[in-house]
């Protein structure tokens, strides 16, 4: 090759080296050509030797390492700089010096030099940094993140701390150990990013995985994904409207979203948790709070999720490091869990078209799609059925089950689903505008509740059941009783501040329940007042009837029939109550709940006595009675007493032997009365009472004559004349209607029928009391007769006899109950000696009609109706025709529990009745038996026994 051929091949060489000589040069300058104060500032220099031990040891400065060497191997200049990261992020680095191509292209590009500062956000909530014209970046690098400043929308330390507590423990920053550490692992930066839970929804893509939270803000938020169980991106975009949709879901809600109580799940309803959560942190969201503490202190997020019920029906949740709810939703769902008693995941996943999802998502697919299709979550429970027949929950659109758990779970689902029972009509309030509403309307009702330590799901429930009444005017009225929890004191505070109608004030100290009642009553400003515990609930149309109950009837109060439901709603037992029966209230605690009375006779009595607290509305009410007897009585369900651990709805004895405290209050009550009897605690039945004669020095026995009826068998007839003159010594006693014949001799027939011959010697007797006795009857009448003659000293009551009892000691009879179906004999076949329907078999009580076999009668009632009616040919038609005519005077008779007589079956059957009598007896009195008894609530099956329908 000649010269010429030489000189060419070398200007190739040098013009093929030129590109890499440019590159080299290039690279060159990114290293040194820069002027080192621009870079310098995102080196900490005392960092990079510290970090690198090699470096201090080499003897270099930690710039002239870096910009040497560091850079090339991926060191971090910097705590909160990451150069593997940013090139992750930034793969058009190549082989540039990651800083100078920071400041020179990326910055302007709007790349980010740390997983966790984000420079809009730093300028928007720091202030002083702008002010002071300090770059932010700069600022952050130098002092923000040693300061702990927040520089992302996301990022905290202490929230850092709380997710990895065991890897962030070391440093002093947690900022430094997620940067260096954290964000190459895949740590979740926050409470509200699980980096596995959104994995599962990219499908384990191979980016994503790489960095789960630098996939989630570029890609993932505008695909509306979830970064945490208890966010549904979805969901919650779907609250927004469309001008702020191409924000991220979660940075949004972090932002004003939850200021503006968005939801950020299905299960998660900010306002039910936030009066819940009284001590939520300010200005936190709700959300944060619940994932911090609340979820594992078993806090309700949501209506239908019930945290205890949850706990109780998954026995792995203590060993789980989740609270209910997140477990719940992370797992639970899945697994087919049930939230709550009437949420069956089997059921409502199969019958859902979609099932997938149904499982995936469990109570939250039912919230988001449920209702509005119709679906039902238990196959006792039919949500198109309970909607037609609730108008609350068409007219406000709530979802059906969570109307039914909280106001109505007394009713059975079951028979709402069959169309067997009915949700009670819509009250006044639902009635159009147009439409003229009664004068209830306009009564003011006010509603104490005291509280104190009040459990925060069941006091919100407590209150918001008040302020969803149908009827408008209310107010009500928190008194906290010195809680030494803040908790109850500030959801209090909370809802008055939110409605005007509901009025708050703590007290200074703990002074009991009586105290903190009468507080309330003395800010009530109501006509009427209402009593509701603090756990407990109202249906929405108890405050309408009851006040509708009194005006209709000119009333000065007026109790509701009660549910008893658990922790969680479900329904335990019920509580059907008769008609106003003073007798009753002696022996059984039976009016409060729901009550209302009027305020101006409330305060007259002096309100609630703190010596009767545990027992202080029984007691209240028993002065209150002494005051006026016209109490309205409203035979619905409208109040849920809530029997969690330690109240006396849970456990008859849980708040201590509180008898003798009772017996004390009645007592007190029969001397005011000036009534011949003294109360006792039975001896095996919890919170009843006996009520005992006390005839002696102050009060004497009324006279009485006895009439023994004759027409029975000889040595019957003789034995108990004999009994009776023992019983009541110089007491009269005549035997009316034939002799009775010997044994084995066939009795005379006598010449006039027996009835008529009883009208007569009933007629002509003038002692104080009349006491009529079949001989049939076993048992001495020494006992009963005393009782009786108690009861008849007071001039309101008509009657009395004692409970029947078999051979067997089943009752025969405990007085006798009316209606269309004629007379039955009161909870017969009951165990003598049992409770009965609270307390109603137990105590002595009001009734309608006694037996035919023994009966007791005031002298002066008896003529006062006239007399006993001869046409009837026995005595039971003809003593239930003299009671109810007694009854429309307002005389009372009384059925005596305490002194059973024992009768033999067979005899009870066929001695007293007549098939004629019963035809006159109903066309007698046909409307009182339509309108049914007082004394049975309509509730009960028409048998007598006591017996719910719903049964």
């Amino acid at each position: 090759m000649g010269k010429l051929g030489k000189l060419l091949k070398q200007a190739r060489k040098k013009i093929a080296f030129r590109p890499r000589m440019r590159r080299l040069r290039q690279r060159f300058r990114a290293v040194t050509g820069l002027e080192r104060r621009e870079l310098a500032g995102f080196l900490d220099a005392n960092w990079y030797l510290g970090r690198n031990p090699d470096v201090r040891a080499s003897g270099l400065s930690a710039a002239d390492h870096y910009f040497q060497f560091g850079w090339k191997e991926e060191r971090s200049p910097h705590p909160v700089i990451n150069l593997a990261w940013l090139k992750m992020q930034h793969p058009e680095i190549g082989d540039q010096e990651p800083l100078a191509w920071f400041v020179y292209k990326g910055r302007a590009a709007g790349a980010r030099l740390s997983p966790i500062f984000d420079e809009a956000y730093y300028r928007a909530h720091h202030q002083d940094v702008i002010d002071a014209k300090y770059d932010p970046l700069q600022h952050f690098l130098d002092y923000g993140w040693k300061e702990r400043r927040a520089s992302h929308w996301l990022f905290r330390d202490s929230d850092y701390r709380a997710v990895n507590a065991d890897a962030a423990a070391a440093f002093e920053y947690a900022s430094e150990h997620y940067v260096q550490h954290g964000v190459l692992e895949g740590r979740s930066l926050s409470t509200l990013f699980w980096p596995d839970w959104y994995l599962d929804q990219t499908g384990g893509l191979p980016e994503a995985q790489r960095d789960p939270f630098g996939h989630f803000e570029t890609v993932g938020c505008k695909q509306n994904l979830s970064p945490h169980p208890m966010f549904d991106s979805v969901w919650y975009a779907k609250q927004l409207p469309e001008s702020e949709r191409g924000e991220c879901g979660l940075g949004h809600y972090l932002r004003v979203g939850w200021r503006r109580d968005l939801s950020p799940h299905p299960l998660f309803d900010p306002q039910w948790y936030r009066y819940g959560a009284a001590d939520i942190w300010p200005d936190v969201s709700p959300l944060l709070h619940f994932l911090a503490v609340g979820d594992r202190q078993g806090r309700s997020p949501h209506p239908l999720f019930n945290p205890q019920y949850y706990a109780a029906v998954t026995p792995d949740l203590a060993a789980s490091p989740f609270g209910p709810a997140l477990h719940y939703v992370a797992r639970g769902a899945s697994e087919l869990r049930s939230p709550n008693p009437l949420f069956d995941a089997e059921h409502y996943v199969w019958n859902s078209s979609d099932r997938a999802a149904a499982q995936k998502e469990g109570l939250s697919h039912l919230i988001k799609v449920g209702p509005t299709e119709g679906r039902h979550p238990h196959p006792l429970f039919d949500s198109l059925a309970y909607s037609v027949q609730s108008a609350a929950v068409v007219d406000h659109r709530s979802n059906p089950l969570s109307d039914y758990l909280q106001f109505r779970s007394h009713l059975d689902p079951a028979l709402l689903a069959q169309g067997r029972t009915r949700i009670p009509a819509p009250r006044p309030a639902y009635l159009p505008p147009q439409r003229s509403r009664p004068p209830s309307h306009d009564v003011r009702v006010s509603v104490l509740v005291p509280t104190y330590n009040s459990p925060p799901d069941h006091l919100i429930r407590a209150i918001e059941s008040v302020r969803c009444q149908t009827h408008e005017n209310w107010e009500l009225i928190l008194v906290d009783d010195g809680s030494p929890s803040n908790e109850a004191r500030k959801i209090a505070y909370k809802f008055s501040r939110q409605d005007e109608r509901v009025k708050f004030e703590p007290m200074a100290k703990n002074g009991g329940i009586s105290r903190a009642t009468n507080r309330a009553l003395a800010l009530a400003d109501g006509e009427y007042v209402a009593m509701l515990d603090h756990d407990d609930v109202l249906t929405p149309d108890a405050l309408a009837k009851m006040i509708d109950a009194i005006v209709s009837s000119g009333a000065d109060g007026a109790y509701s029939d009660q549910a008893y439901v658990s922790a969680w709603s479900t329904l335990e037992s019920m509580f059907h109550k008769p008609d106003f029966s003073p007798v009753l209230m002696t022996g059984v605690m039976y009016l409060g709940h729901l009550l209302v009375v009027r305020r101006d006779i409330a305060l007259a009595i002096g309100g609630f006595d703190p010596r009767f607290d545990k027992l202080q509305d029984f007691e209240f009410m028993l002065r209150y009675t002494e005051q006026t007897r016209k109490i309205a009585h409203v035979p619905e369900v409208l109040y849920h007493w809530r029997m969690i651990p330690g109240s006396i709805a849970s456990d008859a004895n849980s708040k201590g032997k509180i008898e003798p405290l009772q017996a004390r209050a009645v007592n007190g009550h029969l001397e005011r009365l000036n009534f011949p009897g003294r109360a006792q605690p039975n001896e095996t039945l919890p919170h009843r009472l006996e009520i005992k004669p006390a005839f002696g020095k102050k009060f004497a026995r009324p006279s009485a004559v006895f009439l023994v009826r004759g027409d029975r068998p000889a040595d019957k007839v003789e034995r108990t004349v004999a009994a009776c003159r023992k019983a009541l010594p110089g007491a009269r006693v005549e035997v009316v209607g034939a002799a009775g014949a010997r044994p084995g001799v066939k009795a005379r027939t006598p010449v006039r029928p027996f009835m008529s011959r009883l009208a007569d010697a009933f007629a002509k007797a003038r002692e104080d009391t009349i006491v009529y006795v079949d001989p049939l009857v076993t048992t001495a009448p020494k006992a009963w007769v005393d009782h009786a003659l108690m009861y008849l000293s007071d001039a309101s009551i008509a009657a009395a006899a004692p409970h029947l009892v078999d051979e067997n000691g089943l009752i025969l009879a405990a007085g006798s109950v009316i209606g269309p179906f004629g007379i039955l004999p009161a909870m017969r076949g009951r165990r003598a000696g049992d409770d009965g329907h609270a307390g109603s078999l137990a105590c002595d009580r009001e009734v309608s009609a006694l037996n035919g076999f023994l009966f007791a009668i005031r002298r002066d009632a008896l003529q006062g109706v006239g007399g006993i009616d001869s046409t009837f040919a026995e005595t039971t038609c003809a003593f239930a025709d003299l009671t109810l005519r007694a009854a429309q005077v307002g005389l009372r008779s009384i059925a005596i529990a305490g002194a059973p007589v024992k009768l033999k079956a067979a005899r009870f059957d066929t001695a007293t009745r007549d098939p004629i009598d019963d035809v006159l007896f109903r066309s007698k009195h046909e409307a009182r038996l339509e309108n049914g008894d007082p004394y049975y609530s309509p509730n009960f099956r028409p048998d007598g026994l006591f017996v719910s329908r719903a049964k």
